[in-house]
């Protein structure tokens, strides 16, 4: 038997590297006999610089950078020689002929899991000014192009943080500069100067989300409760979005349809100024990115059983998420496959028998506290695989 082990990170639990390791431990304690692979996945969000970079064999490197709430830490971002980044992912990235890949995380300065304390997830406060300064660093001699995973992140301001690092500036009604550009100082806020105008890699910036900027479909509505927006402070949230968005759309001459398009309601609406601000920026779909660069076809090619999964399966995550993009290319080879998470949605459970070829399995035990079993993740995976295949 041939295993591919694929999994996406179970979220406040272990990354997906564990996860991947602990389940082919277990098997292979089970079956010694059966071959495995380990495929790590990513969503763009956290352990997407690394996945991305070891896969296609750059270089790590180390910034201090930094955080949401403005502490400084270290942060890592990768470097991949031109002649080492696939055919087909050059052509979905739309990559100049010459110069090296840089990959960016927006996790790494402005992931939710940088904000520790619950308490202090509020994206009023937060701020992407550590982005900016990894696109900054990214933008090294050599350096044609940056792909920018966004995913797992805490911000909601528009890239307006990112923007600051890169040189924007905002002033007040008497002309005075406004301190900062987090979304709490935005009242303030009547005009932009943009950034200067300079030579920068293309951008890539890598994302599965079709949410447009502004609406019940936007940032704040969607995304915003997530990083731990309140009910009654979604509205003011949007109305603010709406205006800032038109005054960097101003100071940029840029289009006024942006706000529109699919995707820029994503992380917080960085996207959205990024596009206006950073010269030869595209969106591009994410798992084709993360399944190129990890080769997935290949690997698909020679399992005859895939294992996959991350920390909550549910509808969302077969509408362009890791895993579920597993199970749908698995499904169409007819490989069977088992999606193990940390909880599945009730839907899916109940309609598991009609899911040709795919077997649902929760790894966490529902009357257990879920502080408790995110403590418990790696042992209850190693259970899962050893009551799965015995």
């Amino acid at each position: 038997m041939r295993v591919l082990i694929a999994f996406d990170k179970f979220k406040g639990s272990m990354s997906a590297r564990e996860a991947c390791l602990t389940a082919e431990e277990a098997l292979q304690e089970r079956h010694p006999d059966w071959e495995c692979r380990s495929t790590p996945l990513t969503d763009g969000g956290e352990g997407f610089a690394e996945i991305i970079t070891d896969a296609l064999d750059g270089a790590l490197v180390s910034d201090t950078s930094t955080y949401p709430d403005r502490r400084r830490g270290t942060a890592l971002r990768g470097r991949i020689e031109s002649a080492k980044v696939p055919q087909r992912l050059r052509e979905i990235l739309q990559l100049p002929p010459e110069g090296d890949l840089a990959i960016v995380e927006m996790a790494q300065t402005a992931g939710y899991g940088l904000v520790a304390d619950p308490d202090k997830r509020n994206p009023w406060k937060l701020t992407t000014f550590g982005v900016g300064e990894q696109l900054r660093s990214a933008s090294e001699p050599g350096v044609s192009a940056i792909l920018m995973g966004i995913g797992g992140s805490a911000t909601n301001d528009l890239g307006c943080g990112a923007l600051e690092a890169l040189g924007l500036r905002a002033y007040d009604p008497n002309g005075n500069p406004v301190r900062t550009t987090t979304p709490e100082h935005w009242n303030g806020v009547v005009r932009f100067d943009p950034c200067p105008v300079l030579a920068r890699p293309a951008l890539r910036i890598a994302c599965d989300v079709s949410n447009p900027l502004h609406g019940p479909d936007g940032a704040a509505a969607v995304f915003g409760p997530q990083k731990g927006l309140k009910d009654d402070g979604i509205p003011r949230m949007r109305k603010e979005m709406e205006r800032i968005g038109a005054l960097l759309v101003r100071a940029f001459a840029g289009p006024g349809t942006l706000a529109q398009q699919p995707g820029m309601g994503a992380a917080g609406g960085i996207a959205f100024g990024l596009s206006l601000a950073w010269p030869n920026t595209l969106l591009v779909p994410g798992f084709d990115c993360v399944s190129n660069a990890l080769g997935i076809d290949k690997h698909l090619d020679w399992a005859d059983m895939v294992i996959t999964g991350e920390g909550r399966f549910d509808a969302t995550s077969l509408s362009g998420k890791g895993p579920g993009s597993m199970v749908l290319y698995a499904r169409h080879r007819r490989i069977q496959t088992w999606v193990m998470a940390g909880q599945i949605e009730a839907a899916l459970m109940q309609n598991a028998e009609t899911s040709e070829g795919v077997r649902y399995i929760p790894v966490s035990d529902p009357d257990i506290p879920l502080n408790e079993s995110l403590r418990m993740g790696i042992e209850s995976l190693r259970k899962a695989i050893h009551r799965t295949f015995p």
